[in-house]
């Protein structure tokens, strides 16, 4: 059960109700300047819930969903959320539904559980809408760009046995703690199978989602301030959130690592990696049988 501190009115029962929600991360860097506020707490009745900070990764019963300053979410443990965040932001107060007449306190503190707007200049929004969408432009259309991730990743899955791709997905969440190791040992697995592993590069494609950071964080959100620039009118100023430019460059910047990251995972040698992986017998005989075209996107043809 969930207590909930913003008009979101969160409500956590399960493990899924946490690790589904759209925007959830997890694996954060354990910095206090990238945990904003509680969103909700949470209790299981055994140790199920996996603290994000990656210095931590401790299985907990009691914790706390937590916003981050790039708009993302996710669950800390009691003892990360002591060490890394401010008691204010820790146990923020509920949203107050009053029009009028707001505590001092809650007037202090309404930054930090609700988002805050600012009046943007008009022509100065209008010019960074436009960086904005060149710059995703170019992301989508470079080559090895957004695109081709998009198209490789798409027709990777299809082509590739669905047991790989579960045990790519396992490898990225931490290598030496998958059960791929773990079966490579138990079948007395070469010192060249067990190098291809901790070598494979570029996991996090499979965790990360290029459309996600482009699309449905940047271009979207921006479409809809478009319409209110054009309302703007006489008024000359455009409201936007305080936090809108940070969280727009950071999903750019994210967006141009995971680009970085399909580079190194779509190479000759990598996909060579994967013969390694140990997979059932009908699996295995696919992917040796697979020759992928980097360049192009998709398994090679003849």
């Amino acid at each position: 059960m969930a207590n909930f501190y913003t008009e979101d009115r969160i409500s956590i029962h399960t493990l899924e109700d946490i690790i589904n929600r759209p925007h959830f991360e997890a694996s954060v860097p354990p910095s206090r300047s990238r945990l904003r506020y509680v969103l909700a707490s949470y209790s299981f009745p055994r140790k199920i819930a996996s603290c994000s900070i990656t210095n931590c990764y401790l299985n907990h019963k009691k914790g706390y969903l937590v916003r981050l300053s790039n708009g993302a979410e996710c669950s800390i443990c009691e003892s990360c959320a002591n060490r890394h965040m401010d008691q204010a932001a820790l146990i923020p107060p509920k949203m107050s539904r009053s029009r009028s007449g707001r505590s001092s306190t809650a007037s202090t503190r309404s930054s930090t559980v609700q988002s805050v707007t600012r009046n943007m200049d008009l022509d100065i929004f209008v010019s960074e809408s436009r960086r904005i969408k060149e710059r995703v432009k170019e992301l989508k259309q470079m080559p090895q760009g957004a695109n081709w991730l998009f198209q490789s990743l798409s027709h990777f899955q299809k082509a590739y046995p669905s047991e790989l791709v579960i045990a790519l997905k396992e490898l990225q969440a931490g290598k030496e703690e998958s059960t791929v190791f773990e079966c490579l040992i138990e079948n007395n697995a070469s010192d060249q199978q067990l190098q291809d592993i901790e070598q494979l590069d570029g996991l996090g494609i499979f965790f990360a989602d290029i459309r996600q950071l482009l699309v449905e964080s940047v271009l979207k959100p921006l479409t809809i301030l478009d319409e209110k620039a054009k309302k703007a009118g006489s008024k000359g100023v455009v409201g936007v959130s305080v936090d809108w430019p940070d969280q727009v460059e950071h999903n750019l910047v994210a967006a141009e690592k995971l680009l970085i990251e399909a580079q190194l995972f779509f190479t000759e040698e990598n996909i060579k990696r994967l013969h390694s992986i140990p997979l059932p017998n009908e699996a295995a005989k696919r992917v040796s049988t697979l020759r992928w075209d980097c360049a192009k996107g998709g398994v090679k043809s003849g």
